[in-house]
């Protein structure tokens, strides 16, 4: 019997884990993050810098979503974006700002014109989750993640 093969539906494909780089000097911020984000099945890691993310990237790793603070020690979240999207424009897009305390004119003038979604801390794991499920079920591997500035000051 050729018809008879069942159909599947959504609930019957086990949707691979969703894969979340936090670059943040404080590890100790990612803990809580991690299990915040455990329920949804969202894989957590950690970059303690920049640079270290970048070779990350560099070398073939991939994320659904890289969370930035964009005040970090030595290389900011500025030049990171800034130097991932020289070598590796697509995955530039998949950066989400993090911006906690004071902030300099420079860091306001980039928030103003960035295209990349900014999330105030604390952060809100409902939102970064839902953001991670739109990356994960968008059209393509290179589409942007939807930009919400309504939350800037």
């Amino acid at each position: 019997m050729q018809g008879d093969v069942p159909k599947r539906t959504v609930s019957d494909v086990v949707q691979r884990p969703g894969r979340l780089l936090v670059i943040d000097s404080d590890e100790s911020l990612v803990l809580p993050l991690a299990r915040a984000l455990q329920p949804w099945n969202v894989h957590v890691e950690a970059a303690l810098s920049a640079i270290a993310a970048l070779a990350r990237l560099e070398s073939g790793e991939r994320f659904d979503l890289v969370l930035c603070e964009v005040m970090l020690p030595g290389m900011d979240g500025i030049e990171f974006q800034r130097r991932l999207s020289l070598v590796l424009a697509e995955e530039a897009k998949r950066l989400v700002f993090v911006v906690s305390g004071a902030r300099t004119v420079r860091v306001e003038q980039f928030l103003a014109h960035t295209s990349n979604a900014v999330l105030e801390a604390p952060i809100d794991a409902g939102a970064l989750h839902a953001m991670i499920e739109r990356r994960m079920r968008g059209p393509s591997r290179g589409a942007s993640v939807a930009t919400d500035k309504s939350s800037r000051g």
